[in-house]
């Protein structure tokens, strides 16, 4: 939970650079950042029709082993569910 001090620094943020450097200013660890930006790089990822499988899986890989570094651990069910969503639909 937020302190009344760290709402108001959220608050007074009024673009998404601001607001990304509100939690290293607030004594959080600077790998929140390296955190929230390797999440959205698996979120978003999309195999593209063109690259080859092997390409798509060790892109995922390389990915999901940065996010084991900054301490974010998913299960062989999370990444299997992760992996089939990034496949194309065909």
């Amino acid at each position: 939970m937020l302190s009344k001090n760290g709402t108001h620094n959220i608050a007074a943020k009024k673009t998404m650079l601001g607001l990304m450097k509100v939690p290293s200013n607030m004594n959080e660890k600077p790998s929140v950042n390296n955190k929230v930006y390797l999440m959205k790089k698996l979120s978003n990822l999309n195999m593209k029709k063109g690259p080859s499988v092997v390409k798509h899986l060790n892109y995922l890989n390389t990915i999901f082993n940065q996010l084991v570094t900054v301490e974010i651990k998913f299960g062989n069910e999370m990444c299997t569910l992760i992996l089939l969503a990034s496949l194309p639909n065909s």
